[in-house]
């Protein structure tokens, strides 16, 4: 059965720097184009995720307990 969406997994360079990231993206057939996707680096410090209505990024901050793994 065919749901009309892919599931892409691609490694690239974030916007406007060299920080290598993972981008998770689900696209549209009919279009060919992402209607959202979430990335990260891949050291794990910086993630983010663009719903289309809703888009945000967070990054690690030094010395917060909260990311004492």
């Amino acid at each position: 059965m065919k749901l009309g969406y892919i599931v892409e997994l691609a490694q690239l360079t974030y916007q406007n720097s060299t920080a290598p990231i993972l981008k998770l993206a689900v696209i549209d057939n009919a279009i060919g184009k992402s209607n959202s996707y979430s990335w990260n680096e891949t050291n794990g410090k910086r993630v983010g995720i663009n719903i289309g209505w809703f888009q945000t990024g967070f990054t690690e901050r030094a010395g917060d307990p909260r990311f004492g793994w």
